[in-house]
């Protein structure tokens, strides 16, 4: 786990970035968005918050937006949280280095959900996971969370789905009934 600040105002933080997925930025601030541009917000391990712009609209292959819709369809947008380590530079090159599943997670955005992507780290777990429909887990991170994390995401989130992403590419989905002793 990188080193991460614990704010007391963590709740609150973390619901502005669920605000932020959900709403967007100020379109005022942002002068050369085009229509329909869809964001994920990241929380570092500092506890910034800032937005990564997903592919524009209308840019991705039809075949990687159907890999993506196997994961979360569309049909409606879901909370999408997903533990993965934030501790990079903004730039996508370093982002693409600490997550190897970005494209996915980009990808989850540009079709329409909601999605923060953060350490879970105790203090942020709860928060980052309330009302959630699904959690993604880097599987490297799975060390460095704390005993019993299943619990605690099953009982912050509103959604079943619970997905751990290997670094093969590997894609495990656990069930809320399982043992969760992790």
């Amino acid at each position: 786990m990188p080193q991460v600040d614990s704010p007391a105002d963590i709740e609150e933080r973390l619901k502005k970035a669920w605000r932020l997925a959900s709403e967007g930025p100020d379109i005022a601030t942002l002068t050369a968005a085009p229509a329909g541009q869809r964001y994920i917000v990241v929380v570092t391990p500092g506890r910034a918050t800032f937005i990564q712009p997903c592919p524009r609209p209308g840019s991705m292959d039809p075949n990687s937006v159907q890999a993506i819709q196997r994961i979360a369809p569309p049909h409606s947008p879901s909370n999408i949280a997903v533990i993965a380590f934030t501790r990079f530079e903004p730039t996508m090159a370093s982002m693409s280095k600490a997550i190897p599943f970005l494209g996915y997670v980009m990808g989850l955005g540009y079709v329409g959900h909601n999605v923060i992507v953060f350490e879970g780290q105790h203090a942020a777990l709860t928060a980052g996971c309330r009302d959630a429909d699904m959690v993604i887990v880097d599987e490297a991170m799975i060390p460095h969370l704390d005993k019993g994390w299943m619990n605690v995401i099953f009982g912050a989130m509103r959604g079943t789905q619970l997905l751990v992403f290997g670094r093969n590419g590997s894609v495990k989905r656990i069930g809320k009934k399982l043992d969760q002793a992790g």
